[in-house]
């Protein structure tokens, strides 16, 4: 590219492909300067030419390491949610219209970005990536074992750890209903259960170990980054705690009368319906809601070191969740 054109790109947008990327930039007056295709490796070195300006891309697999990249090289590099730059796309889709809509979008003021995430937060989003799959398969184990036994009129309660109880007995005990072949079924599928009990435990100790060191971070005098003198000056906000006297109900009629007084009654119910039937919802009924009492999470924080006190009322929606604010008591 000319010294000229390179002077002229104010805003690019970038559609990224697994080994070619369409790139589409424009000028300050919003022309389209620039409209080409990119080897995966030529990017870094093609911008790398290029004076800072803002790049934008859509939030998807490969886009934050180009995005921390970029940054490096002095570039505004911004990330979108992919359904937010569709509305953008001018006529039938292609990879050039795609980068173009993209150009368009990260211009936009009140346009929602995505953080670029760091190697250590991708590596703990792949964590629990992998720790959900695996729950995923040995829940589906854990119901194919359920269906055999039931075929045969062997019934078990409800719950992972009463199967996990009686089917040692059930195999040991129960060949009159259970034929050898199916004895020999469901025995590999038990040590198929073991392997993933176990590599979910590793994973969970794993991320557990993550948030430990968060934890230590954040207690003062106990993480790396604590500094003689300035401990102090350690402030935690923790707002939106659910008390145990709230339900979903109330929690989700809290939102609708303050969506309803500031205008967005529609979007809250949209919200509420996609919160129905996300995975957070699953994963929430899975491993269970904590809550705390004001006097338990004062004294939670007591004990991690910090004097706290109750914000009356609580950020955002719903007046009845906490909001605590701790500074550290020393």
């Amino acid at each position: 590219m000319s010294q000229k054109l390179n002077s002229a790109i104010a805003v690019i947008g970038i559609d990224i492909g697994k080994n070619s990327f369409h790139v589409v930039g424009h000028d300050r007056r919003g022309a389209i300067v620039l409209r080409q295709k990119w080897s995966r490796g030529q990017v870094e070195t093609r911008l790398a030419n290029l004076p800072p300006c803002l790049v934008g891309m859509e939030a998807c697999v490969g886009a934050h390491h180009l995005s921390r990249k970029l940054q490096l090289l002095g570039h505004d590099a911004r990330l979108m949610p992919a359904k937010y730059v569709r509305p953008y796309s001018k006529g039938q889709k292609n990879d050039f219209r795609d980068a173009e809509a993209i150009t368009e979008a990260v211009q936009r003021p009140t346009m929602k970005f995505v953080a670029t995430k760091t190697a250590e937060q991708l590596d703990l989003q792949a964590l629990h990536r992998v720790r959900e799959r695996l729950v995923s398969q040995r829940t589906a184990i854990i119901n194919q074992i359920r269906a055999f036994l039931l075929e045969r009129g062997i019934a078990v309660r409800q719950g992972l750890r009463f199967l996990r109880a009686e089917l040692p007995g059930i195999l040991a005990k129960r060949s009159d209903v259970l034929s050898p072949r199916m004895l020999r079924v469901i025995e590999d599928l038990a040590q198929d259960w073991r392997r993933l009990d176990e590599r979910i435990e590793g994973l969970s100790g794993e991320i557990e170990a993550l948030a430990q060191q968060d934890h230590a971070i954040l207690t003062p005098c106990s993480g790396p980054s604590a500094r003689p003198g300035r401990d102090a000056e350690l402030l935690l906000l923790t707002s939106h705690v659910i008390a145990p006297d709230q339900t979903a109900l109330t929690d989700a009629a809290a939102l609708l009368r303050f969506a309803a007084r500031r205008g967005f009654l529609l979007d809250a119910f949209a919200g509420l319906a996609r919160t129905f039937f996300s995975d957070y919802r699953r994963l929430r009924a899975e491993l269970g809601l904590t809550r705390y009492t004001e006097t338990e999470l004062v004294s939670l924080l007591k004990r991690s070191g910090f004097a706290a006190k109750r914000l009356e009322p609580n950020f955002g929606y719903n007046s009845a969740r906490l909001a605590v604010i701790a500074t550290h008591a020393g």
